[in-house]
This record gives C-alpha cells, structure tokens and sequence, in this order.
C-alpha cells in the first residue's frame, strides 16, 4: 500500500498556525513608538532655534532697509545696535548736508543823533541761506527685537550758512557835524548779518528741514512688519516711554 509518510524530506511541513509570536510584535511596537517620540522632540527641541534665527534675519532685513535709506538720503553711514549693542560705526565722506535753500531780502535803517545832529544809514540786500545736518551728529539706528522696533534717531537741523548776495545797496545820509563813519557803517553791516540769522531762524526753516527729512525717509523706507519710529533729540522723552 503506497502512502505518504511523515518523515519524508521530499514533503514541506506544514505552516505554523500560530503567525508572528506576540512579544515580537510588542518589541517592534516599542520600537515604532520610541522613534516617533525622539523624531517629535527633536523637533521641539529645534523649533527656538529656528525662531530666534528667522527673527534675527528679519532683524537685520530691517537694519539693511533702514540704513541703506539713511546713506541714501544723508550720505551718512549710521551707528547700528542690535539690542543695545554696536554692531556698526558711523562714517560719512562729507561734513555737512544742506537739505534746504532759501533766499530773504532784508532792508534795515539805523539812524544815529549827536547834539540834534542825525546821521541814518540803510542797507538793503539779499541773504541764501542753507539748513541741513552737521553729519559729524550722530544717525543712530537702533533695533529692538524683541518688540519688533526700529529706532532712527537724527540730529537736530542746523543753520549751515546765511551768505549775502551781490544785490546789497548801503546808503547813507550824514548830518551837519555829525558825519557817518566807517565804524558806522561796519556796525550796521554786522546787525544786518545778525538780523538776516534771526529772521531765518524765526521763519521756521529749521522745521521745515525736520519734515522734509522724516518725509525723504518714510517715502525711501518700504512698507514693514516692523514699527519704525524717527527722533530728534527734541523727542528723548518719547524714546524714554
């Protein structure tokens, strides 16, 4: 009788019924487990740094910006800090920028009596003068990262220079024993220099060189997350808020 017998190599055995053992699959399960967790941490773990670094970058996007302005504008490289620290030095290729010019005509009239005996000279003429920055001032650039803050701080405006032009006529008039001299007319040419300043200086240029700066500024700077706030010496006590 032919049959088929246990021990025949010939014959493969038959499969394991039982599958893949049970503390294997709990092994690879822990496994499994274990790596997701270290993959979720060390993302964690990595995120700060990848804050701080995006927002440093967006921190000196924002110094570029602003201080590429800034040597556009006042031909000035400007001090920089970073949370307080100098990380640039200011350097300028020039002394003084005039950012307005205006003319003013003036006519003064002195008069000078001696024992009823009166003397009068007037001068009359026309005065250029330039307002702008003394760039040996200081143009601070300074970030605040943490707030998100630029602060560009410019000098006060100056009175560059008050010249007289060629129009200037000096007339005067001298009295019987009382006759105009050169101390005279020396004198009424230095008052006309010192009225030409004050009346420069009353006519409000200075403030208007203040606003033209802050304008050139604001137009060169582009649109930013970031606050941008300028100062003048005149505002430290809303830089100190």
């Amino acid at each position: 009788m032919t049959g088929t017998s246990e021990n025949d190599p010939s014959i493969p055995p038959p499969p394991d019924k039982g599958g893949v053992p049970s503390w294997l699959i709990f092994i690879a399960v822990v496994l499994a487990v274990s790596f997701s967790a270290k993959l979720v941490l060390d993302s964690v773990s990595r995120a700060p740094g990848r804050i701080i670094e995006s927002s440093a970058e967006v921190a000196r996007n924002a110094v570029q910006q602003v201080s590429g302005a800034i040597k556009d504008i006042f031909q000035v490289e400007p001090e920089v800090k970073l949370q307080s620290k100098v990380i640039q030095l200011q350097s300028s290729p020039i002394l003084e920028l005039a950012f307005i010019e205006k003319e003013f005509h003036l006519t003064n009239t002195w008069k000078g009596k001696w024992l009823r005996s009166e003397k009068e000279l007037t001068v009359s003429g026309t005065y250029r003068a330039k307002a702008g920055f003394d760039l040996e001032k200081q143009f601070v650039v300074e970030v605040n990262q943490t707030e998100q803050l630029v602060y560009v701080s410019l000098p006060s405006p100056e009175l560059l220079s008050v010249d007289l032009q060629d129009d200037l006529e000096l007339e005067g008039k001298s009295g019987l024993w009382n006759r105009i001299t050169d101390e005279d007319r020396t004198m009424v040419m230095n008052d006309f220099r010192r009225d030409a300043e004050a009346h420069v200086l009353e006519s409000g240029l200075l403030e208007e060189v203040r606003q033209e700066a802050e304008k050139r500024l604001r137009e060169a700077l582009p649109n930013s997350e970031w606050e941008i706030i300028i100062l003048f010496p005149e505002d430290k006590e809303l830089r100190e808020e």
